[in-house]
Formats: structure tokens, sequence, C-alpha cells
């Protein structure tokens, strides 16, 4: 009786039990679809593989990393991270297999270059990165974003991110930047594999990859600007929650100003939301077609899911340039069939296109497929472009890729015959492509438009890529609007005579300007310019009344600029690979007469007058000044910036507030030069932390004039001493010597 009196006592307990054990399992099943017994093993199976991990490096290579990184932080930073990997990746995304979209916590760090040339600690803060697995997927090893503080910078950058090296297939994603960059200047991301030490964990390989910030935009030779990604589409939007996020538009650069930055965001915004034109005609279409035809070389899908695409908005242009990143190696999206001729190719891009429509965003709208839909009605031989592009990517790919045979980290066994693999494959499919177009060119007759007389104009002329213009002598444009100019895509002849010159202008209460954007020559030759603003149509602006972009031949001569309007420059050369400015004058000018990005060439027997800023400022460019007067120059008469190597010689600087400027990394060379009545004969100084110190090579004694020079410089003149300065940034733009913009 007894024995079953506590039988009968224990049976509530039991129902408990069985109860609590049924409500688990329907909850373990209800949330991640998986038994609590197999969702109990993972978790104890997960820590066990936590524990043990080890990197067992392959014998395939012996590659030495030179730079080593550590990263540490306090016990209590450090248990806050750790609780957020806990919460949201080990006991939820792992679990439930939906990506971790939530946005990441920030944490104190310090970080140290072990062996760079400042080996000392330096304050930042780390976050996790990555919304899949092979971001997070062991504590030892995870993938970080790092932001220092202040002024510090490690491989001349304030900000970067430390991935897995098979979350980027090791090396795809560094060579197809690479050969992007090399087919069409593409802006180009770039990893650097690094021993990286988190705590006191065992350094591991990571690669080191360039942040979506300002500093990757002009590294990539841009005019600063925004960098955004934009939109989820495809199967993404069932992850459960993924309404919740702010993703209309996220931007990963911003510009300091918040006025412009709110307009092109509102401007990007409205353009991608565009259901009828889209963002397509503001594309660089170029660069698409580079990148698409990329991918197919390399059978890829990865890379066109839309949250992997990351754009710049170029600011000289008006154009939305990609880029390329996230690339996967995937043998089933290989161009299948017989592909000998072009209707066969077509057919194969289609069924790519189709392929990505049905498989990968399950009929949901994705940028590639539309932008093919909007590419074959819009775009002359759109498919004929991409198939020429293909080619194109094939022969670079199998030109570079030897270069990345051997690999340059060291490998974990599996890791390097996955490396292997994808160099096999590459180089297989390279070649299998490799002969589409490299025998035969896409011929465009382009129609050649001439102008003369007086004509008038109130709003914008463009002239396409099809067109060869040609203005004739004695030729005079006027101006009468509020705003227009000239857009000319094709080549560029304004030939007048001296005797006969073109005559460009608009008169007071009117503005105009000038963009060339060209592969073809221009000339500019016995041209008067006057009275010229910088451009502003919509959303597109530019901070000069004459722009010649990405032209690889220019020649300017004897050619007049005077009395601008409005604007930073008056003439800018942006990403020209040769020009030539001779026999020119700049009179009268608002504020820099000559403004240099990126270009090489020559200014010969120009002459410089009454300018409200400088006479040449250069950043990233090659010039050779020979033969120049500058003149009652109101700030600097040439400024040699960011990497710049200058030459001046055969010139005369008179009446003028600043000669001679370096800064940041330039080298400025000056011999038989005359320098009269100047308040600062030469500032050299570092101005952005992220470049270092200028160089000035003079062949008279510096001393002779009053002059700045900041300790650290590279200085080499006739005199015996040079006095060092501190803060010579704080003196000059106005504040002690100098003059601010004029605008």
């Amino acid at each position: 009786m007894r024995a079953s009196r506590e039988r009968k006592s224990l049976t509530p307990l039991f129902a408990f039990i069985g109860l609590a054990l049924l409500v688990i399992e329907l909850s373990s099943y209800l949330a991640y679809e998986k038994h609590v017994t197999t969702l109990i093993t993972e978790l104890f199976r997960y820590d066990y593989d936590q524990k043990n991990w080890a990197f067992k490096s392959s014998q395939r290579s012996n590659y030495r990393l030179d730079d080593t990184l550590k990263i540490d932080m306090s016990e209590a930073e450090f248990q806050s991270l750790s609780k957020e990997w806990n919460i949201h990746y080990k006991n939820k995304y792992r679990i439930n297999g939906n990506p971790w979209i939530d946005k990441k916590g920030k944490y104190k760090a310090r970080i140290k270059h072990l062996n760079g040339s400042k080996n000392k600690w330096i304050k930042g803060e780390i976050a996790m990165m990555g919304m899949l697995p092979d971001h997070h997927g062991n504590f030892e090893r995870m993938s970080l974003k790092l932001k220092l503080k202040g002024n510090n910078r490690l491989f001349n950058k304030k900000a970067f991110a430390l991935v897995l090296p098979e979350t980027r297939s090791y090396f795809v994603d560094q060579l197809m930047n690479q050969a992007y960059n090399e087919l069409h200047q593409g802006l180009r991301i770039n990893t650097t594999p690094i021993w990286v030490q988190f705590r006191k964990n065992k350094p591991v390989v990571m690669l080191l990859e360039d942040k979506f910030d300002k500093y990757l935009i002009e590294g990539n030779q841009r005019r600063e600007s925004i960098l955004f990604e934009k939109g989820l589409f495809g199967h993404l939007r069932d992850i459960p929650g993924i309404e919740d996020q702010d993703i209309d538009l996220a931007c990963n650069a911003e510009l300091s100003d918040s006025a412009r930055q709110s307009q092109l965001s509102l401007f990007v915004s409205r353009v991608f939301n565009d259901t009828l034109k889209g963002p397509f005609e503001f594309m660089d279409h170029e660069k698409v077609l580079s990148i698409w035809a990329l991918g197919m070389v390399a059978s890829s899908w990865h890379h066109w899911v839309d949250i992997n695409m990351h754009w710049y908005y170029n600011p000289v242009n008006h154009k939305f340039e990609p880029t390329v990143r996230e690339v996967n190696i995937d043998p089933n999206w290989r161009l299948i069939g017989d592909l000998k001729s072009f209707e066969n190719r077509k057919n194969a891009y289609q069924k790519y296109l189709q392929k990505i429509q049905n498989e990968i965003v399950m009929g949901r709208p994705n940028f590639l497929v539309s932008y093919g839909k909007w590419g074959e009605k819009h775009i002359p031989n759109f498919w004929m472009k991409l198939d020429k592009e293909v080619g194109k990517a094939a022969r670079k790919i199998l030109k570079i890729t030897p270069s990345y045979t051997e690999a340059k980290m060291p490998l974990e066994e599996t890791a390097a015959k996955s490396y292997q693999n994808n160099i096999a494959f590459l180089t297989e499919q390279a070649k299998r492509l490799a002969f589409i177009g490299s025998k035969e060119s896409l011929k465009i007759n382009k129609k050649l438009i001439e102008v003369n007389g007086s004509p008038s104009y109130k709003d914008f002329v463009e002239f396409n890529s099809n067109t060869r213009l040609h203005i004739k002598p004695g030729t005079h444009i006027t101006f009468k609007g509020k705003n227009g100019g000239l857009i000319i895509y094709g080549a560029a002849h304004f030939e007048g005579t001296a005797k006969d010159p073109i005559i460009i202008e608009a008169p007071n209460g009117h503005d105009a300007s000038i963009f060339i954007e060209s592969k073809d020559s221009v000339v500019l030759e016995h041209v008067i310019f006057k009275g010229l603003s910088n451009l502003q149509k919509g959303v597109w602006k530019t901070p000069s009344s004459i722009t010649i972009h990405q032209t690889k031949n220019v020649i300017i001569a004897n050619c007049t600029f005077e009395e601008n309007r409005r604007g930073d420059d008056y003439l800018n050369l942006f990403g020209c690979d040769d020009f030539t400015i001779k026999n020119c004058l700049f009179k009268n000018v608002k504020s820099d007469a000559f403004d240099s990005d990126f270009s090489n060439g020559r200014v010969d027997n120009t002459h410089f007058q009454k300018i409200g800023n400088d006479g040449i400022d250069g950043s990233g460019s090659d010039i050779q000044i020979s033969n120049c007067t500058f003149d009652q120059i109101k700030d600097k008469a040439v400024s040699s910036g960011e990497k710049s190597n200058f030459t001046l010689q055969n010139s005369t600087i008179t009446n003028s507030e600043i000669g001679l400027v370096s800064k940041d990394l330039s080298r400025l060379i000056v011999s038989n030069t005359a320098i009269k009545k100047v308040r600062l004969g030469a500032a050299i100084f570092q101005k952005k932390p992220e470049y270092g110190p200028a160089e000035l090579r003079l062949d008279q004694d510096l001393n002779t004039y009053h002059y700045l020079v900041e300790k650290g410089s590279q200085i080499e003149h006739k005199g015996n001493k040079t006095t060092w300065s501190k803060n010579v940034k704080k003196l000059l733009y106005g504040n002690e010597y100098g003059s601010a913009t004029q605008k």
C-alpha cells in the first residue's frame, strides 16, 4: 500500500516533467525547426569546437607576412562584446539560420602595429561585421571593423576592416578589383593579408580591407562624395525583422556639407525607387558592363545581390559607379554551350539574367536584371558592348592570374586546396572566353557637327559620344540664360585663329559652364572664355567653370580665361593622362585659375594675372611648369599637394601673397625662378594626417624669403640653415597668410 501511495504521489511530478519537456520540444521546433536533442548537441559541439580550434598550416604556402596587428581591450569591454556575440549569434542567428541583420555594437579597444614605424598603442573602437556565419562562426576568428581615434592612422587609414580570408574567396575579390581598376579605372577595394592577434588568442591570418569611406574615395582619385548601398531585394526580404531595418539608403561615406549630403541622399533615394525609369540613365555604363563581364568570367552571381552592391556617386560627371565585392566562384553558373558565334553568346548572357531572376531573387526586382532589360531598349548595340567587355575581362584575368598562383598568405590545408581550385577554374574560364572581340572592334561612325557664326543658347547643349564637334574660327557663342553651357562627350575641336578667335561668353546676369568627358582628343585653340561660372544642373554641381574629365589627350593653346562669375576654379582637369597648356592667359579670376586633379602634363609660357586664390593648384598630379609669370596672386602662385610632383623653371612670381607651396607627400623642384615682392616665399607642411611630409628643392637660399617649413619636411636649398615652424596649416588659408576660397 505504501509503495502504491508513493507512485501515486510521483505521478503529478512525472506529468509536469513530461509536459515541460513537451513544451521545450515544441518551443525548440517552432523557434528553430530543430528537435531539442539536436539543439543541445549542436550547442555542446560548438563550444567544444571553439575550445579546440587550431590553425593547421598547409605545406603548399610558406608565404611570410610582414605585418602583425595586435588588438586588445579592457575586460569589461570584452565581456560586453562577448555577451552580444553569445546572445545574437551563438544563441539566435546561428541556430535559426537567418542572417545577422541587426546593427552591431561598438566597443573601445586599442590597436598596435607591432612592426610599423610607430610601435605604440592607438585608441580606437571595434565592431563585429558580417551577416552570415562565415564572418563570425568562431570567436577566435571573426571579421571586425576598426576605427581609430583622433588623427591616428594605420596603413594610411583611419578606419578599415579585418575580414576572414574565406569570406573574400581568399584572393578572388582582390583579383577582380585589380582587373576592374586596370580595365576602366574602377574603384579598387584593396585586401591585404596580415597577422592579427586579438587579445591573448593565437595570431591568425586576416585580410585588411579598405572600408567604404572618404579615404577609399580619395585613394581611388575621386572627388569627395557619397558611397552608399541601396536596397535588399530577393529572398533576403523574407528574413524576419528585415522590414524594421532602415534599408532605403545607407550612406557609408558622407559629406561634411550637410545640405549637399541631404540633396544627394534624396536624389539617390528618388532615382533608385523610380519603378518606371530607375537609376539607369545616370549609370556609368562602361563600368557596370565591366563588372557584369568580370562576374560572368568568374561564374559569379553573389556580387549582384543588391545588398552586396555599393555605389559611388561621381559628382564630376554625374554618374553612379559600382564597386565589385564578394565575388563567388560557382561552376554551376558558367556560360554554357557553343560560344563561337555572337548570337549564341548573347543567348548565354540573357540566360544568365534569367537564372538570377528565377533562382536568386525568386522573381523579385534585382538591379542587374532590370538594368539588362533597360539597356536592351536604350543603349545602342547593348549586347555587343557587353560581349566586348566579356572578352576584355577574360584577357585581363588571364594576364594577372599568374601573379596570384601562389597564395600570399598561410592557408589551412582545406583552404589551400580551395584556393588552387579557384585558380584553376578562373584560368580555364578566362582561356575559354579570351577570344571574344580580340580581333574585331565595335565600329561607330561619328557624326560631324560644325558650329559657326554667332549662335545664342539659353540652356545646356549636349553632344553625345558619337559626335565630332568642330567650332570654326570667328564663332561667337553667347549664353543668355540663368543656367546653360556645353556638355561634350565626343571629340571636340575648338579651332580659332589669332586673327579670328572663338569667343564663348556669358554676359552679366547670365550663367554658363563647359563640361567635357571624351575618349577622343580635345583641342582648344585661340578661344576666349569670358564670364563663365561653375556648372549647376539640378543635383549635378562642379566647382569649375570649365571641367575636362578623364580625357586622355588635351591640348589648350593660345586661350584666354577671364572674369569668371562663380566657383572654386576657372579650369579644372580631372583624371586627364596627358595635357598641354601653352601660350595662355588667366586674368581677373575670382578663385583658383587652374586646378589639376590626378592629371599629368605641361604648362608653358602661360600668364596668371589678378587671381583671387591660387595660380596653379594640383592634387595627385605630375606637372612641368616653365616660362610662366604669376602676378598679383592673392593666395598661392604654385601649390603642389597630395602626392604631386611639380617642376617650376624659368618663371617669375611677383606681387603675390605666397610663392611656393608643397604639402602632403608632394615634391616641388624649382629652378631659375625669380620670386619678388611676395609676402611668404614658401610653405612646406603636412595638411592631412593620412599623408606624410612634403619636399622642396630650390636652387636659391630659402632664407632670402620669409618662409614656413614644418619639421620633418625634406628641404634642399642653397642656404646654410633652415628654420623650422610648427602648425603651418593654422597660419595659412586666410588666417595669417593667403586667402580663403572665393566662390
